[in-house]
């Protein structure tokens, strides 16, 4: 088998395919796992965890639980032997079994980690397990799923630049009791055991709970990656049935496939490249890309690499691995993948419609109380469901940021034991909560395909920015700059002082609050707003450019990593002062991704950023003319000086004095987007210039 699939690798992976283990992955399928293993648990542990029996929710659902595992006794999953001998079996560790929902359907884990003494004690296997971070490779591999969904979308970009009117297909599988397929080791399998009723179970196959299943698991299923990609199992054999009947959506009309464009960190493909297949698996979930003349040899080899691995239908008593009822026959430009609806016509990511209704189930139920709580489980729940649609939707992080707040102090005020707590524990919802989840509520129900839960591919893989803004500040003022926009701007201290900013008191020369405990801005919020100033300026201006079918892709550059790690993500945004700053800038950054625009917070160093940083200074205890500045700052000298409208500074200033209020900042936002700006002709200085602000009389 191995040897067969190491001999079909005709051609080297592509830069970006996770390696590949043969050695280990050969290991593994003869050996059983773990490879390697110390389990140490005390006999005195096996009363206690025999008489725990298992998590309640078991109980609570025992008929369904002992319908599962007759299920899976179908596949021969369990030796199983009378409860009574767990004393007679030396080194037996028990783990709890769980019972959970998982889309729609019941499903048994065991816990490797938690019992009837705590989590993480000698009386678990998983304590036994190092992370797979930790290095030791044999005990619990490396995993390289987290990048396969960015994969899958670069590969895409990258083949619609290559091939700019051809139809690109998809096709998406999942290995049937995926962690199952992997045996263990006959003498550690009961580091892994569980009981139920009158019987003690040992596990054949790996169970979902390990710490180390997904680790050993991936590697298989990078191995069926990589021989799928690089290999040749079609040449003198018949194309497997699976793959011959799959059929093809029509063709595409006539301007129907969105355009891609090269750069830097985006090349076309390479004729090593296009001869090499397209596979990302997460997992147990694998992702085909294929031309429509290749889409069926792509299939076919996806195919046959699984089926080598994991055992022939035919072969193999557990059924297939590709279970028919699981099987997607058709291949077809718009796929679901990872939870995402990805079409490689439009080039778009999608947030589906069914996962959106019930996140809206859940949030209406809980508001629906008369004293309306969530358990703790359910708060992270919603947090995580609006933060992984942050991919494609920037609402995400900004409209869960109360609720992370809430479970934070939650927790910080939980009276007993945190693991207790977060399973029975309340977090309270309070008006203005419920407030911002029935916003989230209402727009979950946009129809699907909505531009609000959709986006363009070109905006979400990691390309080279087409322009560049930079922002710093300092205590004697804030400044910025682009050398691509050909703008420049700067607001001193007094004036920021006299537009609302409650300021603190500097050393004249030296640019340093006399006092640093005293109350005023300190240089972190001011780096923020300068950065939420370039931002604003970028929509003003992007809104007067043409379009780019292609979309803007803004690198925002600071030299202060926490005001970039608040564009990121508002949530991480403590002070309850900037946290109002923090909701207008996801709003700006929301109406950024609507005009086909990417802005990217990045950081860069402060040595680099001279520019940006002459602009925000004083010399001398006073404000350097124009000139003065542009002689230092040559690059400076093509770029027009920016007036910026002071309702604008005012209505920051007022953000941050007012406190956070409720609702999504869309309408101030809107507002303040139809102020304008005013430029002066390039090599214009004015000497009673110094703050680059409009004139209180001029007209916005």
């Amino acid at each position: 088998m191995f040897c067969t699939m190491v001999h079909a690798c005709i051609r080297p992976p592509p830069v970006d395919l996770p390696p590949v283990d043969f050695p280990r992955g050969y290991r593994i399928c003869t050996e059983g796992v773990p490879l390697k293993g110390n389990f140490a648990s005390p006999f005195s542990a096996l009363k206690s965890r025999d008489a725990y029996d298992n998590h309640p929710a078991v109980d609570s659902n025992l008929v369904n639980v002992e319908a599962k595992f007759a299920k899976e006794e179908e596949k021969s999953f369990h030796i199983h032997l009378p409860r009574f001998l767990v004393y007679f079996i030396p080194g037996i560790i028990l783990n709890p079994i769980q019972w959970a929902i998982r889309k729609g359907k019941g499903r048994i884990c065991i816990d490797c980690t938690n019992g009837p003494d705590g989590a993480d004690t000698t009386s678990s296997a998983n304590t036994f397990i190092p992370g797979p971070k930790a290095g030791d490779t044999d005990a619990c591999p490396p995993v390289f799923y987290a990048t396969a969904f960015m994969r899958h979308l670069q590969h895409l970009w990258r083949m619609r630049i290559t091939f700019p009117i051809a139809d690109i297909l998809q096709h998406c599988d999942d290995i049937d009791a995926a962690f199952r397929r992997v045996l263990y080791t006959p003498e550690l399998a009961i580091a892994f055991a569980y009981v139920f009723k009158g019987f003690v179970l040992i596990p054949v196959g790996q169970v979902f709970g390990s710490r180390s299943a997904p680790s050993y698991f991936s590697l298989l299923s990078d191995i069926r990656a990589f021989v799928a990609t690089c290999g040749d199992l079609i040449t003198g054999h018949p194309m497997h049935p699976l793959a011959a009947a799959a059929c093809l959506p029509p063709e595409p009309l006539p301007g129907e496939l969105a355009p891609a464009i090269a750069d830097s960190r985006n090349q076309p493909m390479s004729a090593l490249e296009r001869a090499s297949h397209s596979n990302s698996c997460f997992v147990d979930d694998n992702g085909i890309l294929a031309l429509r003349s290749r889409i069926h040899s792509s299939l076919h080899n996806s195919i046959v690499a699984a089926f080598l691995l994991f055992g022939w239908p035919h072969e193999d008593r557990r059924s297939s691995c590709l279970a028919p009822d699981k099987w997607e026959r058709d291949a077809h430009f718009d796929m679901l993948y990872l939870g995402f609806r990805i079409c490689s016509r439009a080039l778009t990511v999608t947030w589906p419609f069914y996962k959106r209704e019930e996140l809206h189930h859940e949030i209406m139920t809980a508001l629906g109380l008369k004293r309306p709580w969530l358990k703790p489980k359910s708060v992270a729940s919603i947090i995580g469901k609006l933060r992984s649609a942050s991919l494609i939707a920037p609402w995400g992080p900004y409209l869960s940021f109360s609720l992370a707040i809430a479970l934070n102090n939650a927790v910080r005020s939980a009276y007993e034991a945190i693991r207790r707590w977060w399973q029975r524990g309340r977090v309270w919802i309070s008006k203005s909560i419920q407030q911002e989840l029935r916003i989230v509520a209402d727009l979950l129900l946009e129809p699907e395909y909505s531009p609000l839960w959709s986006r363009y591919i070109g905006l979400l893989v990691p390309r080279e920015a087409t322009h560049t803004i930079l922002s710093d500040a300092s205590y004697a003022g804030i400044g910025g700059w682009s050398p691509d926009f050909k703008i420049q701007w700067r607001i001193t201290r007094d004036d920021l002082v006299l537009l609302g900013f409650n300021m603190k008191h500097i050393h004249k020369y030296k640019q340093e609050p006399l006092d640093a405990k005293t109350d005023g801005l300190h240089i972190n919020p001011l780096e923020f707003l300068a950065a939420i100033i370039n931002l604003w300026l970028v929509l003003k201006i992007v809104k007067q450019l043409p379009p780019l079918l292609t979309g803007y892709i803004i690198d925002l550059l600071s030299d202060n990593t926490s005001a970039l790690s608040w564009m990121h993500l508002t949530a991480q945004t403590r002070d309850p002062r900037l946290q109002p700053l923090a909701r207008f800038t996801s709003t700006l950054l929301v109406m950024a991704s609507r005009h086909l625009t990417r802005v990217q917070p990045n950081h860069i160093p402060g040595d680099d950023n001279f520019e940006a940083d002459t602009l925000s200074r004083s010399e001398n205890g006073q404000v350097p003319s124009w000139e003065r500045v542009i002689t230092r700052c040559s690059q400076l000298l093509p770029c027009q000086i920016c007036l910026l409208p002071r309702e604008l500074l005012s209505s920051l200033a007022g953000l941050i004095s007012s406190g956070l209020t409720e609702g999504t900042y869309e309408s101030l936002t809107t507002r303040l987007l139809t102020l304008d700006f005013v430029t002066l002709p390039v090599g214009s200085m004015p000497l009673d210039l110094t703050s680059s602000l409009l004139n209180a009389s001029a007209v916005t």
